[in-house]
């Protein structure tokens, strides 16, 4: 059985704005059962840049709630002005458990201009 996969990196111009974005994701993973196997929970960093972002990439137990956060994320994207340019999310469904695995294609990817 397949699990989808949501990717995020939802870049920021201060600290501050990484963390509140971050908490927010994290809200919306409330009551949302993560695939035991996590790959990157919900973080702050610095990219090579020095551009402060927030960044996770999680399976799902249910298609139906990766697919409401994926939602959630792609609006912040597209509605936030504190989201800065560069901005990024996107899905694909994890065939790595599989008996016969298949490469993760991404799909619905959404990038902040």
């Amino acid at each position: 059985m397949s699990r989808r996969r949501v990717h995020a990196t939802i870049r920021a111009s201060t600290q501050a704005r990484a963390i509140t974005h971050r908490d927010t994701i994290i809200s919306f993973l409330t009551n949302r059962p993560i695939y035991t196997q996590r790959d990157l929970d919900p973080i702050i960093e610095q990219d090579e840049l020095g551009v402060w972002q927030a960044r996770f990439m999680l399976r799902f137990e249910s298609s139906a709630d990766a697919d409401a956060v994926y939602a959630a994320i792609v609006s912040r994207i597209n509605t936030n002005n504190q989201v800065a340019s560069g901005s990024v999310v996107s899905w694909h469904d994890c065939t790595h458990e599989e008996a016969i695995p298949r490469p993760c294609v991404e799909q619905g990817v959404v990038v902040r201009p």
